[in-house]
C-alpha cells in the first residue's frame, strides 16, 4: 500500500516538471540571445548601460524577453550592403553589373551600385554601437553604419558607379572609330569610356572641316550606317563583299568612289636605287639607307590590329592592308 503511494507521488511530481518545463519552453520561443558572448557583455554590465540595444542581441541573458515573446520574433538588422564575393571590379568593368543584375544583386552590391541610400557597410555595426562609437566616432560611422547608429539624416548621396554597359574593350574601340562623337546612344553604352559620367568633362577633340567636293551631290547618295562606320567597312574591303553594306552606305562605297587614273610615276622610281617602302623616298644605297622608320599608318591601327593575319590574302582587304598597314604585313 505504502509502495503505490510513493509511486502515486512520484508520478504526479514528475508531470509537475515536464507541465513547468513545456511553459517555460513556450513562454521563451522566440526570445534568444542573438550574440555567443551575451555572458561577457552582461558581465560588463551592458545590460543596464546599453538596455535598447542589449535588448535586441542579448534578451534571454539580460532578463528582458517582453511577455507572450512565442509569438514574436526580433526585428531584423539593418540592412548591410557588402560585396560578397571576389572580383566584383571586374565583373565591373566588364558590363555584368548591366546585364546580370539580378544575379549579382546580392553579390555585388556595393560595387554594382545597388546599395539603398542608407545602409550599414559592415557587419558589426551593433557591437561598435555597444562601445559608444556611434556618438565618439560619429563622423566614421556615418560612413560604415549610419543604419545602426540612426545617422542616415547626415548621409550625402553619391554618384552612381560610372562603367561601360558593352565592357571596356568593345568600347574603346568603338571610341577609336570615333562614335563617341558620332553616336549619341554611345553616351549611354559606354558611358565611361565616352567620358560621359558625373563630373566629367569630355574630351574635345580639335574639329576639321572639310574640304568642299568638286563632284556633284548624286540623288540618293547617303550613308545610313554613318560616315565614320561606312569608311570603316570600306576599310576592311566590305563594300566590295556584301549588296547590303553597298546599300546603307551608298555614298561612301558607290557614289565617293574616285575615278581610276593612272597613277604618276613618283620621283622615286627614276632614283638610282629605287623607292623605299612608301613608294615615295629614295633610297640613299642598295642596303635602303635614307629610309623613313617602319610603321603601320596611324589612321587605321585598329584595321591592322584586327586583320594583320590577312595581309596575304586577295580582295579589297588585303589591298588596304597592305597599302595601311607597312610594318604588321611586313613590307618594309
Amino acid at each position: 500500500m505504502e509502495f503505490k503511494m510513493n509511486t502515486k507521488l512520484i508520478v504526479l511530481v514528475i508531470v509537475h516538471l515536464l507541465t513547468k518545463s513545456i511553459q517555460v519552453t513556450a513562454k521563451g520561443r522566440g526570445c534568444k540571445d542573438q550574440r555567443g558572448d551575451c555572458s561577457r557583455l552582461k558581465a560588463r554590465n551592458f545590460c543596464k548601460t546599453s538596455r535598447d540595444a542589449m535588448q535586441k542581441l542579448c534578451p534571454a541573458t539580460c532578463g528582458v524577453c517582453p511577455e507572450g515573446s512565442e509569438e514574436k520574433t526580433l526585428p531584423p538588422p539593418p540592412g548591410i550592403c557588402l560585396d560578397t564575393i571576389k572580383g566584383c571590379e571586374v565583373l565591373l568593368a566588364r558590363g555584368f553589373c548591366q546585364r546580370n543584375r539580378k544575379q549579382l544583386e546580392s553579390r555585388c552590391r556595393k560595387t554594382c551600385g545597388m546599395c539603398a541610400r542608407c545602409s550599414d557597410k559592415k557587419k558589426d555595426c551593433e557591437r561598435r554601437k555597444l562601445f559608444g562609437l556611434c556618438e565618439r566616432k560619429q563622423k566614421d560611422m556615418v560612413e560604415i553604419c549610419p543604419a545602426t547608429c540612426n545617422l542616415c539624416h547626415m548621409v550625402k548621396e553619391k554618384p552612381k558607379p560610372c562603367f561601360d554597359k558593352h565592357g571596356e574593350q568593345h568600347c574603346q574601340k568603338l571610341e577609336r572609330l570615333g562614335f563617341c562623337e558620332t553616336r549619341a546612344a554611345m553616351k549611354e553604352t559606354c558611358t565611361k569610356t565616352c567620358r560621359a559620367c558625373h563630373g566629367m568633362k569630355p574630351v574635345s577633340k580639335p574639329k576639321t572641316t572639310p574640304k568642299p567636293s568638286s563632284r556633284p551631290r548624286v540623288p540618293g547618295c547617303k550613308d545610313v550606317y554613318g560616315r565614320v562606320r561606312c569608311e570603316y567597312y570600306a576599310h576592311i574591303g566590305w563594300c566590295d563583299k556584301h549588296a547590303k553594306i553597298r546599300q546603307k552606305c551608298r555614298d561612301t562605297c558607290v557614289c565617293n568612289v574616285a575615278p581610276t587614273e593612272k597613277p604618276k610615276p613618283s620621283n622615286c622610281e627614276s632614283s638610282q636605287y629605287g623607292c623605299c617602302w612608301d613608294n615615295k623616298t629614295s633610297k640613299r644605297d642598295s642596303v635602303g639607307n635614307g629610309c623613313p622608320d617602319c610603321q603601320d599608318d596611324p589612321r587605321f591601327v585598329v584595321l591592322c590590329e584586327r586583320f594583320g593575319g590577312d595581309c596575304s590574302g586577295k580582295g579589297g582587304l588585303a589591298k588596304s592592308l597592305n597599302k595601311h598597314c607597312s610594318k604588321t604585313c611586313n613590307l618594309c
